[in-house]
């Protein structure tokens, strides 16, 4: 799978956003400040910030 959808509003919106070539495992991590970060495993690794 190479897409996903994200939101930037607690779920109440959605957007198609692409994963890269492969993505299979998504992980989600909120650091001691409350900042969330993520990252997309495949063929690539990506990580995001929200």
């Amino acid at each position: 799978m190479n897409s996903g959808y994200e939101t930037r509003d607690g779920g109440i919106t959605w957007k198609p956003i692409n994963l890269g070539r492969a993505c299979n495992k998504i992980r989600l991590y909120k650091n001691v400040n409350g900042k969330v970060y993520g990252y997309s495993i495949g063929v690539e690794v990506f990580k995001g910030s929200f």
